[in-house]
């Protein structure tokens, strides 16, 4: 029973993000149900979505409205109301376009590729068909 267990995560605040995404998804499947399993799935997927809007966008849209024109002061120098020009709200739709366009697509990646990894997909005939082996 104790090498079924999880291992224990740190004490920290913010200690739990490096072995959160450590942790193996087989593992995972192995030792957890699948609700576990799709709900870190999840976490990872909508973190790994946030951290690459927060890297596209912020740098392209906050100097945008950070040089608007309409003289804001404080937070409202960053936001989209201190933008008087309105071929600057080009970049937003282009930068929305991006971000949008990439990352959509992720969470149907993610499930295919945890699809493969279930231990009932092990039982199915066409089991690896990305790898190769069509049939057992």
């Amino acid at each position: 029973m104790a090498a079924e267990r999880s291992p224990p995560l740190p004490s920290g605040w913010f200690d739990w993000i490096r072995p959160f995404y450590a942790i193996d998804d087989t593992f995972v499947l192995n030792n957890s149900s699948v609700d576990g399993f799709f709900f870190l799935r999840y976490l990872k997927v909508l973190a790994t979505i946030c951290a690459a809007g927060l890297v596209v966008v912020w740098p392209v849209l906050l100097p945008l409205h950070g040089t608007g024109g309409r003289n804001l002061t404080q937070l409202e120098l960053l936001t989209i109301g201190n933008v008087v020009s309105p071929s600057k709200f080009y970049a937003h739709a282009f930068v929305s376009w991006c971000f949008f366009g990439t990352s959509s697509p992720v969470p149907a990646c993610f499930a295919c590729a945890s699809r493969k990894g279930s231990p009932s997909a092990r039982l199915h005939p066409l089991h690896d068909i990305a790898g190769m082996r069509l049939l057992h």
